[in-house]
């Protein structure tokens, strides 16, 4: 007799303040052999949903070892509880368990199920119109996948992320004031002169940074601006109007990713100073 497969899923979440498509190297095959280590049923539920992703025409998930970390996780509680849930009692949100893990994400979503096997598992899933809209969102680029065992019954997690390239603080200092001048030439605004202030970047790494603190360090600033991206190309509305300004000729930046776990997981910290 088949046994009813039984499934819970939650929804994505967006958690950035920029959209960032990560860029993946090779072919979509070679990112479809990057499979989960060590457990046939994970693998195979890998292998089965990007097979249903390739068939839409939508590039595979490249496996994640982080996001597998926190999805065995997972599915270790649900095993013991015997039961379903996105969040047990005393256990951090889906966020929280994927970041601890080590992922990078500004996006993020998790299909659970309990069933005999991994295809019946994703038959189930790909019958459900929402944890299908997972498995088929094309924003995703990284997936994980647990397994656990318990009472004759197997629990699945898979935990979907975008993933988001971290840069060294020199890096993202460079694309944002890249992207900055970029602004200001649709503008007609002449570039501004680069000015390097190293301590910037130490008060960008703090968890909370005072602007106007900041601003009565230099008396030449006409501007401190604190923001915070997953995309230093893609600036936020804000910032895109802090560039148009016309009262400043030089520009200094200090740049970090402080990894508060209460906000964000991927989201880097941008001090602008700009002076006359």
């Amino acid at each position: 007799m088949r046994r009813l497969t039984r499934s819970l899923l939650l929804l994505a979440a967006l958690l950035g303040l920029a959209v960032l498509g990560a860029g993946r190297t090779g072919t979509d095959e070679t990112a479809a052999q990057q499979n989960p280590a060590g457990n046939p049923q994970e693998s195979a539920l890998f292998n089965l949903l990007n097979q249903d992703r390739i068939r839409q025409g939508l590039k595979p998930l490249a496996f994640d070892a982080h996001l597998q970390a926190a999805a065995r996780e997972h599915s270790q509680l649900m095993a013991q509880h015997g039961a379903l849930s996105h969040q047990f009692a005393n256990e951090p949100g889906l966020s929280q368990r994927m970041a601890a893990a080590g992922a990078r994400f500004d996006a993020a979503a998790e299909n659970v199920a309990e069933a005999p096997s991994a295809e019946q598992a994703n038959e189930e899933f790909m019958a459900s119109p929402g944890h299908r809209a997972n498995i088929m969102d094309p924003r995703y680029t990284d997936v994980g996948i647990g397994m656990a065992y318990a009472m004759d019954r197997l629990y699945f997690t898979e935990d979907f992320s975008r993933e988001v390239v971290q840069h060294s603080g020199g890096e993202l200092e460079d694309a944002v004031f890249q992207s900055i001048n970029k602004q200001r030439a649709t503008h007609n605004m002449a570039p501004l002169e680069r000015v390097s202030i190293p301590m910037l970047r130490t008060e960008a790494c703090k968890q909370d940074v005072d602007a106007s603190s900041i601003g009565k360090s230099f008396a030449q600033a006409t501007w401190v601006f604190v923001f915070t991206g997953t995309d230093p190309q893609n600036l936020p509305e804000e910032v895109r109007k802090f560039a148009a300004q016309n009262n400043g000729h030089k520009l200094a930046l200090g740049g970090c990713y402080p990894g508060d776990p209460n906000r964000s997981f991927a989201l880097y910290k941008v001090i602008a100073v700009m002076f006359r």
